[in-house]
């Protein structure tokens, strides 16, 4: 089926941070539990190999999802940034005080990332966030700079997918407790006024509507070629029956479009 650009709760600007900041948790909590950061891991550190990236600038790190992890997996350690438009306040505070993990606190537009903020920038599953204006403007901005990128995202517009999404309220009961740093408003708005399970159902469900396919990613590309600068789109497993589409933006010696 087509792409469908519907609303995600989680972008709309008058969403009260404590509901976000529960959505942004749950999700950094299902990557930790499910260990999608080991399958991620090796990507990171050969698009840091292949570029000579010595930091990381994480673009729309809402609650910082598997990065956290990567960043103690990686040989030898790079410190990495965590930027968003939206910054989780108090994923942020935490990560802060990370050796290592600087959280910047003001708000940072993907598709215009500050000069100074060199390195290898990273999305997990954020571009689907975007139309694909925006999604192009994102890469355009890391080409035109030069910057190595790197986007994944497993969320996938498949039928199984799609029909599995109301099992996203069970994972919600389980999961949310284990968030952390947790929050009385997490327990009210979880058990006694449902209201973040059916957010999470209602963004998880529109995720994998959404989300780019590798051919859409591939036309997202088209007309930014030139040489020193290679553009790679895969598909690789991530966990039993689960994908994970990759965009790579990597700065190269023979500029290959593929």
């Amino acid at each position: 089926m087509g792409r469908l650009h519907l609303f995600e709760f989680n972008d709309q600007t008058w969403m009260p941070d404590v509901l976000r900041d529960a959505m942004t948790g749950y999700l950094e909590t299902i990557s930790r539990k499910f260990k999608m950061h080991e399958p991620m891991t090796p990507v990171i550190q050969d698009a840091l190999d292949r570029s000579g990236a010595t930091q990381i600038v994480d673009l729309c790190s809402g609650g910082a999802g598997p990065l956290l992890h990567i960043h103690q997996a990686l040989k030898p350690s790079v410190p990495i940034l965590l930027t968003d438009k939206f910054p989780n306040a108090t994923v942020f505070k935490a990560a802060d005080a990370i050796d290592g993990v600087t959280a910047i606190t003001e708000s940072i537009d993907a598709r215009d990332v500050p000069a100074d903020m060199r390195g290898l920038r990273t999305i997990f599953n954020g571009l689907h966030h975007f139309q694909p204006s925006d999604a192009r403007a994102i890469l355009a901005d890391a080409w035109d700079k030069d910057a190595p990128i790197v986007i994944i995202e497993i969320a996938e517009r498949t039928v199984p997918n799609i029909l599995s999404s109301p099992l996203i309220l069970l994972f919600t009961l389980i999961f949310m407790p284990m968030v952390r740093p947790t929050r009385w408003q997490y327990w009210l708005f979880t058990y006694l006024i449902p209201i973040i399970p059916l957010l999470i159902l209602w963004d998880g469900l529109v995720s994998h509507l959404r989300v780019y396919s590798p051919d859409e990613l591939r036309a997202l590309t088209k007309g930014m070629d030139k040489p020193g600068y290679r553009w790679e789109v895969d598909r690789l497993p991530i966990i039993p029956g689960a994908f994970m589409t990759l965009l790579r933006g990597i700065p190269t010696t023979d500029g290959q479009h593929t």
